[in-house]
């Protein structure tokens, strides 16, 4: 298979979400950690087609919002299960009975569910071939939908593909509480990556009377392919509701921090939490 020389970040972007999902980063290389069903998922480094290889596990994320997100529409709960739905503007409302969330994803994103109609479609998209997804869906493939939520990708022209898409994963189920998701995932980027730093790690609402931990970090992977050096941005939000444990996590090369990072908050401006 051949390799694209400049996929470096996919694989941090899940990479270090728990033990449920692992993480893949297409070309950031540094030395694999087994996974544990009681810890984070934390294989992050290499190819996507090398980790794979290596450890059969998989999960690369996704997902940067675009433009303020409208919520203009009447919002359909499911009692169960979730609702994917593209609106006029372009921009995604998702409904999730499992965590409680609602939400709105700004448009130029590929939102998807795994194993849902929208993920095999994403397969044979005009943007899948055109940005060279086909590793990262492979990964996506093989996690548990149950426990991964949403995935979504950036796929706006200009948005530095090339080094893996910009993404967001949203993952449920994690047997942390947020504090010790947050400390382990620390942890486990000073043991794997270099120079990290971190910018921020506080307590803060993710929405009004859901307390969450917010980790802001920097560090840097090595391109796989070509040796050179590659800085990534992750923020990391983890909560508690609906009885669950949940994570709604970006990766993204820190070169795109600036133009990313305002388009996450407006994503998570755009939650709204219920009981089903």
């Amino acid at each position: 298979m051949s390799r694209n020389p400049t996929l470096i970040l996919a694989t941090s972007v899940i990479g270090l979400l728990l033990v449920i999902s692992c993480a893949i980063t297409p070309s950031l290389s540094s030395q694999p950690v087994a996974s544990d069903p009681n810890k984070f998922s934390t294989i992050v480094a290499g190819t996507a087609a090398a980790l794979m290889e290596q450890t059969q596990q998989a999960n690369l994320a996704l997902i940067t919002p675009t433009e303020t997100a409208y919520v203009y529409y009447t919002p359909t709960r499911p009692a169960s299960g979730s609702i994917l739905t593209e609106q006029p503007d372009g921009t995604t409302y998702f409904v999730d009975a499992v965590t409680g969330l609602e939400m709105v994803i700004p448009s130029g994103w590929m939102a998807m569910r795994l194993g849902e109609e929208e993920f095999y479609r994403a397969w044979s998209s005009e943007a899948s071939q055109r940005f060279e997804l086909t590793d990262m869906l492979t990964s996506l493939s093989t996690q548990d939908p149950t426990k991964v939520r949403l995935v979504a990708l950036d796929i706006q022209d200009g948005h530095l593909q090339s080094q893996a898409p910009t993404n967001i994963i949203i993952q449920t189920g994690h047997a942390y509480t947020p504090e010790e998701a947050v400390a382990t995932q620390l942890k486990h980027h000073r043991v794997t990556f270099s120079n990290v730093d971190v910018i921020s790690q506080n307590s803060r609402e993710v929405s009004p009377g859901i307390p969450a931990r917010w980790l802001e970090v920097v560090y840097s992977g090595t391109n796989f392919s070509t040796g050179q050096e590659a800085r990534v941005y992750e923020k990391l939000i983890v909560f508690e509701a609906n009885g669950q444990v949940t994570s709604i996590k970006l990766v993204t090369p820190d070169d795109m921090r600036a133009v990313v990072g305002p388009q996450f908050e407006q994503l998570m401006t755009s939650i709204v939490f219920f009981s089903p």
